[in-house]
């Protein structure tokens, strides 16, 4: 198996029309806890196991759906090793494990625990954003009002968060860190 990524794609336009429909009809299956249409749409694109709905609001991935749904274990398991990363946040800053102790499915809670295996200092952390931020900013065109600002922010233990600030981030609007 390769690696697993998150590619950081949310927008639809951002895709082609085919690869919209793919990432649409994976979504619509983790969403309908049909898990063994996600689990062969996995198996024909396994480099779409950590992607979100494109334009979707919750950013649930498939792992996150599978903690809403309380998915079988077996099922919890093989997108794991498909590459499922349990650290990503939702758009509510939420990783799987947190949506399956919401749900009350503690069954799942020790399969969702990430495993962590590095400790890195907050300051580092934001450090890291902020240049990651800037990368990002750099490839797509600024944010034209605050509405359309999408501040990317790296948090707890490596995992990412997009959420909506509603007024431009202190990467998009050029101001310092401390700022």
């Amino acid at each position: 198996m390769d690696t697993p990524e998150w590619d950081g794609i949310i927008q639809p336009d951002a895709l082609t029309d085919q690869a919209n429909a793919q990432r649409q009809q994976l979504a619509d299956a983790a969403k309908n806890y049909d898990w063994n249409a996600v689990l062969t749409l996995l198996t024909s694109a396994p480099n779409l196991i950590n992607t979100t709905r494109p334009g979707g609001q919750s950013r649930y991935t498939v792992l996150h759906q599978a903690a809403h749904g309380g998915a079988p274990a077996e099922v919890i398991e093989q997108l794991i090793a498909l590459g499922a990363w349990r650290t990503l946040r939702t758009a509510q800053g939420e990783r799987a494990v947190d949506i399956a102790q919401q749900k009350g499915y503690a069954q799942l809670m020790p399969l969702l625990t990430p495993a962590l295996k590095r400790s890195i200092a907050p300051e580092t952390l934001q450090a890291i954003q902020g240049h990651f931020h800037a990368v990002i900013q750099g490839r797509r065109p600024r944010a034209s009002s605050p509405s359309n600002c999408a501040c990317l922010s790296w948090s707890h233990c490596l995992s990412w968060s997009d959420r909506r600030c509603g007024s431009p981030c202190r990467v998009c609007t050029g101001a310092s860190a401390t700022s």
